[in-house]
C-alpha cells in the first residue's frame, strides 16, 4: 500500500509600506554629519559664554576659531584645518544654512549614490574648496604684485 498526502497551505499577508522622504537608512548616514557641525559651538556661542563665564554644551580644548581655515595658519604647518573647519560655523544662521544644504544635497547623494559617497562628497567637496581657495588667492596675489609692478619675491610668491 502506498498513501500519498498533498497538504495545500496559503497564506496571505497583506504588507502595507510608507514611504517617506527619509528613510533610516538616510537619517543614519547623516547623523554624525549633522551631530559633528552641532556639536561644535559657533563662534557667537562661544565669544558669548566666554564673557558671562558660562559653560557650553561642549568643552572643546580649544576656540572654534582654532579650528577654521585660514592661509596664515596653513602656511605655519595646520593642515587638518583643510578638514576641522567644515564643522565651524560663525552664527546660527550660518549653521542653519549649512545643515539645511547639507541635508538636501545629501539626500540625493545619498539615494543616488550611497552612503559612502555623502561622505566623499562632504569631505573631498571641503578639502578642494580649501585648495581652490588657496589657488585663487596665489593668482590675485600675482596678479597684484605685476600690476604694481612689484618683485613677486617680495610676497614670498617667487
Amino acid at each position: 500500500h502506498t498513501h500519498t498526502h498533498t497538504h495545500t497551505h496559503t497564506h496571505t499577508h497583506t504588507h502595507t509600506h510608507t514611504h517617506t522622504t527619509m528613510s533610516w537608512g538616510y537619517a543614519g548616514c547623516m547623523a554624525p554629519l549633522v551631530g559633528l557641525a552641532l556639536a561644535i559651538p559657533t563662534v557667537t556661542a562661544s565669544r558669548g559664554a566666554r564673557q558671562a563665564h558660562e559653560s557650553l554644551p561642549l568643552q572643546l580644548p580649544v576656540d572654534p576659531l582654532d579650528l577654521a581655515y585660514s592661509d596664515v595658519l596653513w602656511d605655519s604647518g595646520r593642515w587638518w584645518l583643510a578638514v576641522t573647519y567644515m564643522g565651524v560655523h560663525y552664527d546660527e544662521a550660518h549653521l542653519g544654512a549649512n545643515l539645511g544644504g547639507l541635508l538636501v544635497t545629501g539626500s540625493s547623494v545619498y539615494h543616488t549614490f550611497g552612503a559612502a559617497m555623502v561622505y566623499i562628497t562632504f569631505f573631498a567637496g571641503g578639502i578642494l574648496a580649501v585648495l581652490d581657495r588657496r589657488a585663487r588667492s596665489r593668482e590675485l596675489s600675482l596678479r597684484l604684485y605685476r600690476a604694481l609692478k612689484v618683485p613677486v619675491s617680495w610676497g614670498g610668491l617667487s
